[in-house]
């Protein structure tokens, strides 16, 4: 409280005297960082639409690797010495092209680069043109106007719309030329216009990926409905035979039953693996069915005989779309007596878990959503760790079942094997409490592509030892389903800490390779910037690029789980970062090296502290049933840390002076650079918690430096 009491005043006294004196270089700066911000929300959204897992994943290094690029790019004289106005039309041409290449060469990897790119060279000209001062103050106003029309902005970009991240680099090009009169304006506004309603289109064509994957020869699209939120994108379609398929993010197909095979389902006795398989070991009287979307998994229970159904799914859409497009449909699945719908993210609602089930069904449930840019975790992989597994066992009544159910095929690490061993560790159960079926799709599976085998494998674990029936074992062989035995070779650990599953080792491999190249980057930038900023001075501000990004990412997967859906992350992580950031710097603007240096190091402690009781942290947040109370002790957390990781690189700017300021900037860019394939490595290998304990070692190193170095820092 002390030390709010000193801020906030010292803060509002700073932009009294600041808006008095500076308000034109302030409304420049504003609308760009503006625009900025506009930029990183709209192709954080774009990657999570981008209907591949592999290019979400991957999405920071585009996003962060531009930002990087522009800086060096915008270092080169010729670039250097454009104006202020030059550059901001840069950043629009580059934002429309982005634009124009997504809608017609959807190669997402490539074109989510280009506006950071301008970004940059922009943020090289400003870092040597404008104090450090005048950078935070702005900063902070765009951040504010962006954090209080969150919502509304999600909802524009979540409908792609282009027109704020393409108008206000623009805007502030044309407010950088003093000169202009009122009749330069026109030509200006007419050409942004003509250009903003050729690119106001939706940039998306997932037809043409699902022509792709389904085989029939006169196959055609017919849109019937999209509904659009933050986190996903869920479209209707309609094949040419009459079958209905909705899409999630274009990346998760299902296959939407009709009236009539729905109907037919529900009235007469037909086996339909593997949503029927469970039932031949149970005869459950409440079923909790996790990821419910098409409702095959509904259908199976009600065709069952079951009276009490909990339907839950993450997106709202999924029963919006069958209340609207559907009905015939959804009244005879979601919307009945015996059927409950939830919407709640899975791991959450085992943990919080108002009832007892007798069955319990997980089949593919991850949905390949991202909750940020920054974020490589999928939130659906915490449904899978050994915690998880725990939590749902505590969810099952005492004759209980559940069933995971997922594809085994080339990529997916054979999830149900590692479940069982998991079960098997976890829970101490016997072998006979734990049944492994495996069986393959035909070619005639529509969702399967020409030539494509689909291997799928369930396991079930159940509270009283599963025997099969010859009965069972005879409806078995006939669907071509076969009892698998447990394999202690895919005994991976999936936990809280290390939840990822479904990363391929090919994709590990090219993260080293990236990572290694990034990492050569830095070392010739900090050889090339050692005469001029000193070598311990590049060393330090590089350390503190890779640091803080390592940070950033070692939150990210644990804020995931803590807050209990993938769309809290942003609103309660990053936006309360960005802001403790800007008060540290409001702060450090005034500070001495050698306390700066202090809390540094005081910080990597905090960390290092954190990451050894990442277990019991994590452990007494979930147990905590009131998610505002969670959302306030982890604004807590995250504040903390964003104050004192921010000071280092502050303190480093303050060092330098125009263009060597520049020079300082960029090479903590390409610092983060190098560390965000670096980061999704050691998370994916050893989880959140050994790349926390990277960054506070860093932050400890960079520390060291700031005590040690001799050159004195601007007061």
């Amino acid at each position: 409280m002390h030390v709010a009491n000193l801020l906030i005043p010292r803060i509002f006294k700073v932009l009294q005297v600041y808006l008095r004196t500076n308000m034109q270089s302030l409304l420049q700066l504003v609308l760009i960082t503006c625009g900025l911000l506009f930029a990183e929300i709209h192709m954080s959204v774009l990657s999570n639409y981008c209907y591949s897992d592999y290019v979400n994943f991957l999405s920071p290094i585009a996003i962060f690797g531009g930002l990087a690029v522009g800086n060096l790019v915008g270092l080169h004289p010729q670039i250097f010495k454009l104006s202020l106005r030059s550059q901001c039309w840069i950043v629009f041409f580059l934002q429309a092209i982005t634009y124009l290449g997504l809608k017609y060469v959807p190669h997402y990897q490539v074109w989510l680069a280009l506006p950071f790119i301008g970004y940059g060279v922009l943020m090289t000209y400003l870092f040597s043109k404008y104090s450090l001062k005048e950078l935070i103050i702005s900063l902070g106003i765009s951040g504010i106007i962006v954090s209080l029309s969150y919502k509304w902005l999600l909802e524009i970009y979540a409908d792609t719309s282009p027109l704020a991240t393409l108008l206000f680099p623009v805007l502030a090009g044309i407010l950088a030329d003093r000169q202009n009169k009122i009749f330069h304006w026109i030509p200006h506004g007419v050409f942004i216009f003509i250009i903003l309603g050729i690119l106001n289109w939706d940039v998306h064509h997932p037809p043409s990926i699902i022509k792709k994957r389904f085989k029939d020869d006169e196959f055609s699209v017919v849109v019937s409905e999209k509904k659009v939120n933050p986190l996903f994108i869920t479209e209707l379609f309609k094949r040419q035979i009459g079958q209905y398929i909705f899409t999630i993010n274009g990346s998760r197909f299902g296959l939407i039953p009709d009236y009539e095979e729905t109907h037919s389902r529900l009235t007469t006795k037909q086996f339909n693996r593997p949503y029927d398989l469970p039932y031949l070991f149970t005869q459950p009287e409440r079923v909790l069915v996790v990821g419910s979307a098409e409702g095959r998994n509904v259908i199976s229970a009600l065709a069952n005989g079951v009276k009490d159904i909990w339907a839950l799914d993450i997106n709202p859409d999924v029963f919006e779309l069958f209340r609207t497009s559907l009905p015939d449909v959804g009244h005879l699945i979601y919307f009945r007596p015996e059927v409950q719908i939830v919407v709640a993210e899975g791991r959450y609602f085992l943990e919080q878990c108002p009832r007892r089930f007798d069955l319990i069904t997980l089949q593919g449930v991850q949905t390949g959503s991202a909750a940020s840019t920054t974020s490589p975790v999928l939130i659906e992989s915490f449904l899978f760790t050994r915690e998880a597994v725990k939590a749902a066992w505590d969810c099952l009544t005492d004759e209980g079942l559940i069933m995971y159910d997922e594809y085994t095929g080339k990529g997916f690490n054979y999830l149900p094997q590692i479940i069982a061993q998991q079960a098997k560790d976890t829970l101490n159960l016997p072998e006979e409490q734990i049944l492994l079926l495996s069986y393959s799709h035909s070619e005639s599976d529509p969702t399967s592509r020409a030539g494509e085998i689909k291997n799928r494998s369930s396991v079930f674990i159940s509270k009283k030892p599963l025997s099969v029936s010859d009965e069972s074992k005879s409806l078995l062989a006939k669907n071509g389903v076969s009892i698998e035995a447990m394999n202690p070779l895919h005994h991976e650990s999936l936990t809280d800490n290390n939840p990822h599953f479904r990363v391929k080792r090919s994709v590990l491999d090219q993260l080293s390779s990236i990572s290694m190249v990034c990492l050569f980057l830095l070392l010739v930038l900090i050889y090339k910037t050692t005469p001029f900023l000193g070598a311990a001075e590049s060393i330090w501000l590089s350390l503190t690029g890779i640091a803080y990004m390592m940070f950033v990412f070692g939150l990210s997967g644990p804020f995931s789980l803590w807050l209990g859906h993938p769309g809290r992350v942003t609103p309660v992580l990053y936006i309360t970062l960005y802001a403790m950031s800007l008060v540290s710097g409001l702060w450090v603007l005034k500070s001495k090296k050698r306390t700066g240096a202090l809390l540094t190091m005081f910080f990597s402690v905090s960390v290092t502290v954190w990451a050894l009781l990442y277990h019991y942290w994590s452990t007494g947040l979930l147990n905590i049933p009131s998610m505002e109370l969670r959302i306030i002790l982890c604004i807590m957390i995250a504040s903390l840390f964003a104050f004192t990781a921010e000071i280092p690189y502050i303190l480093g700017l303050r060092v330098f002076e125009n263009k060597t300021r520049s020079w300082a900037n960029a090479l903590e860019h390409v610092g983060n650079l190098a560390a965000i394939p670096l980061s999704i490595w050691i998370q994916v290998k050893w989880g959140s918690q050994a790349l926390l304990l990277t960054s506070s070692v860093l932050f400890l190193v960079v520390g060291f430096i700031l005590l040690t170095s001799s050159k004195k820092i601007a007061q």
